[in-house]
């Protein structure tokens, strides 16, 4: 079958990003600074996706706004690990 442009089988798709991984405290709902990884949170406001122990939040579950902060809508567990995956 003739394609117009390139075949589907040369396209490819690639989404780089940085990953910024928090262990909680008890209630803790803000997780900003320095991650576990010794890395500082930064991020364009809109482009991240953020996991509560392997699970993605939907997100109406947390505000990312400030581009250096991500705030939860309910408090974390002590040892609830957050990773937040800064798309670029």
């Amino acid at each position: 079958m003739p394609y117009i442009g390139q075949s589907p089988d040369t396209i490819v798709s690639r989404n780089s990003f940085n990953e910024f991984n928090f262990t909680a405290t008890s209630n803790q709902t803000t997780f900003t600074g320095v991650d576990s990884d010794g890395k500082t949170l930064v991020y364009n406001p809109g482009n991240l996706e953020v996991f509560l122990n392997g699970v993605r939040l939907e997100e109406a579950d947390f505000t990312a706004t400030t581009g250096t902060s991500v705030v939860l809508a309910s408090g974390a567990t002590t040892g609830d690990l957050i990773s937040i995956k800064a798309i670029i």
